[in-house]
């Protein structure tokens, strides 16, 4: 009885832990002396989604949920999409995924299996013309493997916030 109360205590503890998600070591950096500030349109790079890894990834709906979510956070700093040329930045992503895997001895006959989902995305904004790198931002984020897509689209927005706070709002 005492070694299933053990096992209960330790399945409910991996799945307190299998919920949570944050995100790890958001960076950024700006190359070259180009103040954003003075920017007011932007425009994106690439129409395709700049996703690589895990193949289960449904690539279309992510890209869409992280354009949306960059639009979002640029748009609350003042700045505006545009198709018409010229532009005062472009913007563009990449998304690494990475599956993860780790078996946990739980004891006596027993093991647990870790599943994540590991996620580097980097943010870069560039000169539309020159195409050179003026800033760029990255935030590595993990999730349980199985958590729901809401949990995933929930770190995926925190990250994007995190990545985008340094950029300054729009002066124009």
């Amino acid at each position: 009885m005492k070694s299933l109360a053990k096992l209960l205590l330790f399945f409910m503890l991996m799945l307190g832990v299998s919920g949570c998600a944050t995100v790890h070591q958001v960076s950024a950096k700006y190359y070259g002396d180009t103040e954003i500030s003075d920017f007011k349109t932007y425009s994106w790079v690439n129409t395709a989604p700049q996703i690589y890894g895990a193949t289960t990834t449904d690539k279309i709906s992510t890209d869409s949920r992280i354009r949306r979510a960059v639009d979002q956070d640029l748009v609350s700093k003042g700045y505006v999409e545009t198709e018409n040329k010229p532009v005062d930045f472009m913007i563009g992503y990449r998304l690494n995924i990475q599956e993860k895997t780790k078996i946990i001895p739980a004891g006596q006959d027993f093991t647990s299996v870790d599943e994540r989902t590991r996620g580097s995305l980097t943010i870069d904004i560039l000169d539309p013309d020159s195409k050179q790198l003026i800033w760029r931002g990255s935030a590595d984020a993990e999730v349980y493997k199985y958590s729901l897509i809401g949990t995933k689209t929930k770190v995926l927005e925190k990250a994007i916030q995190d990545i985008l706070d340094s950029l300054p709002e729009s002066g124009k």
